[in-house]
């Protein structure tokens, strides 16, 4: 035993670790560079055409970390977060409420996940990209990151 909590990040917390203390679509800029990202080809999220990726998984470390240390968040998987999906940021509550549950029914069993994957196109693997996934669902572009509380 560890005496360690490990826990998945909440939507918020994933955002802030991809973005790196940045403001841009990716931790490395707003252009999506072949050497940084594994996903599929497809039209780049801002113009013109983008063909990367190799098809495939890549293992943990392959690709450069962030400014934090932080490797793949953008492309490679998709990672489950926390919280339940909602359909939208406005509807995540100000007043503290547990963002963890889904706020209807339809959602209860549903995940946000983030980082786009490399099946995904360049769009899907932006900082600010989210997209659902039901919490018992397993595919080949799904994973998650654990984070380790600090007391």
């Amino acid at each position: 035993q560890t005496h360690q909590h490990y826990r998945l990040p909440t939507e918020a917390e994933w955002e802030y670790a991809a973005r790196a203390d940045t403001e841009t679509m990716f931790y490395f800029g707003d252009k999506i560079r072949r050497e940084e990202v594994n996903c599929s080809g497809g039209l780049h999220c801002t113009r013109g055409l983008f063909i990367c990726g190799i098809g495939r998984p890549v293992p943990v470390g392959a690709l450069p970390p962030n400014v934090w240390g932080l490797f793949e968040m953008h492309g490679n998987m998709q990672e489950f977060t926390l919280d339940h999906w909602r359909d939208s940021y406005r509807s995540t509550p100000r007043s503290g409420e547990n963002p963890f549950r889904s706020p209807d029914a339809r959602h209860r069993h549903f995940h946000v996940v983030r980082g786009g994957s490399w099946f995904d196109g360049p769009g899907a693997c932006r900082s600010a990209s989210r997209t659902l996934r039901h919490e018992n669902e397993i595919d080949l572009n799904l994973s998650f990151r654990l984070l380790r509380e600090i007391y």
